[in-house]
């Protein structure tokens, strides 16, 4: 079976990977197509689309935005959009600039707690890329203050934690609207997840193309729920590993068995909604 990943993180926001070696891994794994989604920037795409012809991987534009609905965190990825289009540039350039003015913030807080930490040593880390919190959790690790990523978000990262603050968002509506006027699709990502279920309803109603349906946290139960709410709702459907680099349990890259014929629909009812 031909193969895709719709769903995959760089260097670029909180992955550990470069995209040029996501598209080198993917033709490794034989998969023909890729989407990289990165948290609220646009960074990778154009770095991997620059050597995926040498290694025959079809790139697909995406992105997994920030939003928040009823107080719920929830993310909404994004495809086959114009990566060009001014508003999503925008967007994604003042993102970055709030996550670099956010870790400023989470650095002072930590100072305050005796924990030292140089503003460098994170810039370093992210190769150009935008600053998320897994970043400070590893520097935290690196530096000798936790002993496992899981201590820095338990004791200073997490809601409700000491040096947590919260994301900036958009409202679901002005992500799809943005999405749709750049010519993509919008999905609600990883549906069965998180607190996601208690709002799916109202979501639902939201104007959304389609839903994340296969994801390593979507167990059977899940997927074939997911699969009868999409055909209910006439919803698209799409999937990918979530992968955040390389790893060899169930969110390595390539992992969830994608087949082609998602992404072939995609883009199938993008054609048909342009004609």
């Amino acid at each position: 079976m031909t193969c895709v990943d719709l769903h995959i993180h760089t260097d670029c926001s909180d992955g550990k990977l470069s995209p040029e070696k996501v598209v080198k891994l993917a033709a490794e794994k034989q998969l023909k197509a890729i989407s990289i989604t990165d948290h609220d920037t646009l960074s990778g795409i154009a770095r991997a689309r620059r050597v995926a012809g040498r290694f025959g991987v079809q790139i697909v534009s995406g992105v997994e935005l920030s939003s928040t609905y009823k107080g719920i965190e929830i993310h909404i990825l994004g495809y086959c959009f114009n990566e060009h289009f001014p508003r999503l540039v925008e967007y994604a350039q003042d993102f970055a600039a709030w996550r670099e003015e956010r870790a400023k913030n989470i650095l002072h807080k930590l100072s305050h707690l005796g924990v030292r930490l140089p503003f460098e040593l994170l810039k370093l880390r992210v190769h150009g890329g935008v600053i998320c919190r897994p970043h400070i959790a590893h520097a935290l690790m690196e530096e000798g203050y936790v002993f496992s990523y899981q201590e820095a978000f338990s004791k200073y990262l997490g809601e409700d934690k000491p040096c947590f603050i919260s994301k900036k968002s958009l409202s679901p509506g002005s992500a799809i609207k943005m999405l749709h006027q750049a010519g993509g699709l919008a999905f609600l990502a990883h549906p069965g997840i998180g607190k996601c279920p208690q709002v799916l309803d109202d979501l639902l109603l939201m104007g959304f193309d389609g839903i994340e349906i296969y994801h390593p946290n979507h167990l059977p139960e899940d997927i074939s729920a997911l699969e009868r709410l999409a055909e209910k709702h006439d919803l698209l459907i799409s999937g990918g590993s979530d992968c955040h680099g390389v790893r060899t349990e169930h969110l390595a890259l390539g992992s969830m068995n994608v087949p082609l014929s998602i992404l072939t629909s995609m883009e199938n009812y993008l054609s048909a909604r342009m004609a």
